[in-house]
C-alpha cells in the first residue's frame, strides 16, 4: 500500500489529510472517512489502512485544521468532551461539504486514483452523522455511505439532518449500538420515519446488548470487537454493491 499526509488548501486554511490507497491495481473509487470527535489519530489512519487494503482511495481529513494542527495520540491526557464540542462547532453540512469536495478534487487530480465515478463516505460518531449531511449536500456523487453510531441524528435543531434528507441517493448502512446517549430510541424511531417519509435507501442494524457509543475503533474504552467486526462485514458488502469491491 502507499500511504502519505498531505496539507489541502481548504476553506478556512490547511487541512491536514491522511491518504492510503494499494498501489498494485488502481483503486476502484474514493472513499472519505470522516473521524469521530476525537480527532486524527493512529487508530483511525489504521481504520482508513484497513478500507485501503481492499482496493479503495481513501482520505482522511482533519476537520478539526480551523483549530489548528492537532496529534491527539500525544494529547490524551488533556483531551475533554468541552474541547472537543469547542472544536466541533464549526463543522456544520455546508463546511464539511466544502471540505469534502477539497478531498475528492486531490484525488481526481492524483494519478494515482480512480477513474471518476460515485464516492463513498465512512463516518464515526460525529463523522458518521456528518457522512448523511454530505450525502445530502453531495446528492448523486455520493453512492454509499457507512455511518457508524452517528449522534445527533434527529434533533429539536432546525438543522438536524432527519429534516434534511431530499437529496440523498446514496444507500446508507447504519450501525447503532445497543445502548447511545447520543442517539436515543426515539431518536432512531424520528430517523427512520423521516428517511421512509423521503424514501433513503437504508439498512439500520441495531447491535446485541453491550455493545455502546464508540464501539467500532480499537482504543476506545467502549471498543467491541464482535460489533466493530460486524460493522466492517457490512461496510465491505455495501462498498462492493455499490463501489465496486476488491
Amino acid at each position: 500500500m502507499k500511504e502519505f499526509e498531505t496539507a489541502l488548501m481548504a476553506s478556512d486554511g490547511p487541512m491536514r489529510t491522511f491518504v492510503t490507497c494499494t498501489d498494485a491495481r488502481p483503486p476502484r473509487a474514493v472513499v472519505i472517512m470522516l473521524m469521530d470527535g476525537n480527532g486524527i489519530r493512529e487508530a483511525l489512519r489504521d481504520q482508513a489502512r484497513r478500507l485501503s487494503s481492499v482496493g479503495y482511495y481513501v482520505m482522511l481529513p482533519d476537520l478539526y485544521y480551523r483549530a489548528g494542527e492537532q496529534e491527539m495520540d500525544r494529547l490524551r491526557e488533556d483531551w475533554d468532551l468541552s474541547r472537543a464540542q469547542a472544536m466541533a462547532a464549526p463543522l456544520t453540512r455546508e463546511s464539511v461539504a466544502r471540505d469534502v469536495e477539497v478531498c475528492l478534487a486531490y484525488a481526481a487530480a492524483d494519478p494515482a486514483g480512480p477513474a471518476p465515478g460515485p464516492i463513498g463516505i465512512m463516518g464515526f460518531c460525529m463523522g458518521g452523522r456528518l457522512a448523511v449531511t454530505t450525502a445530502q449536500a453531495l446528492g448523486p456523487r455520493v453512492a454509499a455511505v457507512s455511518s457508524l453510531h452517528p449522534g445527533s441524528m434527529a434533533t429539536r435543531s432546525p438543522q438536524s439532518p432527519h429534516l434534511w434528507l431530499d437529496k440523498i441517493t446514496a444507500e446508507i448502512y447504519f450501525c447503532i449500538p445497543a445502548q447511545d446517549p447520543y442517539l436515543s430510541r426515539g431518536a432512531i424511531a424520528r430517523l427512520t420515519e423521516a428517511m421512509d417519509a423521503q424514501g433513503v435507501n437504508y439498512d439500520m442494524e441495531i447491535l446485541p446488548e453491550g455493545t455502546t457509543h464508540g464501539f467500532s475503533i480499537p482504543g476506545n474504552e467502549t471498543y467491541s470487537k464482535s460489533g466493530a467486526e460486524r460493522a466492517w462485514e457490512r461496510t465491505f458488502e455495501l462498498f462492493e454493491r455499490r463501489l465496486g469491491g476488491a
